[in-house]
């Protein structure tokens, strides 16, 4: 049974062309400021992006990104709006996936959202959103929260555990560098 406020999973190709855009957005931010960014979803059409690291393979960010001074880190990007109760989730088998993408690479992966709205009904104009990060290990030393709902996965719905993120513990891309 579906809970009646779980709006996820209604249209895969328009969440992929709604994450595809959000990523571009990104990647603009980062190459204005003097990044480069390469997204890594395009290099694949059915599944989520994935490199193989010392013979596994593993799922990662949207986006690579590599400072002026040759730092490397991966992003996990999402054009998205809390849920009423402030947060936003992730699945945990992604997050499991970023954790040992970091343990082999030495590569943090940063969670990045485009604040679309305060609710589904509250949309923002692309113009005026805001936009928010945080490191993965940052995030995870926070009491976040877990529970089931649905997810895209290998092309179709599936339930799994989702952990949930407060907004508060992100910091604002204008102002705060991820930590």
């Amino acid at each position: 049974m579906v809970d009646k406020f779980d709006r996820r999973c209604l249209d895969l190709r328009k969440d992929r062309l709604k994450g595809a855009e959000a990523e571009e957005r990104f990647c603009e931010i980062m190459r204005n400021n003097g990044f480069k960014a390469e997204r890594l979803q395009p290099k694949t059409t059915e599944r989520a992006a994935a490199k193989i690291v010392k013979g596994e393979r593993i799922v990662v960010g949207d986006v690579d990104i590599r400072t002026p001074d040759g730092e490397i880190f991966n992003v996990e990007v999402k054009s998205k709006y809390p849920n009423r109760f402030g947060s936003y989730g992730m699945e945990e088998y992604r997050i499991n996936h970023y954790k040992r993408y970091e343990e082999l690479t030495d590569i943090p992966v940063i969670y990045a959202i485009e604040k679309t709205g305060s609710s589904k009904d509250e949309i923002i104009p692309i113009e005026r959103r805001k936009w928010f990060w945080k490191s993965f290990r940052a995030l995870l030393k926070n009491p976040y929260k877990t529970f089931w709902g649905l997810t895209w996965m290998d092309s179709g719905k599936k339930r799994v555990p989702i952990c949930y993120f407060k907004e508060e513990w992100f910091n604002d891309m204008e102002t705060d560098w991820w930590e």
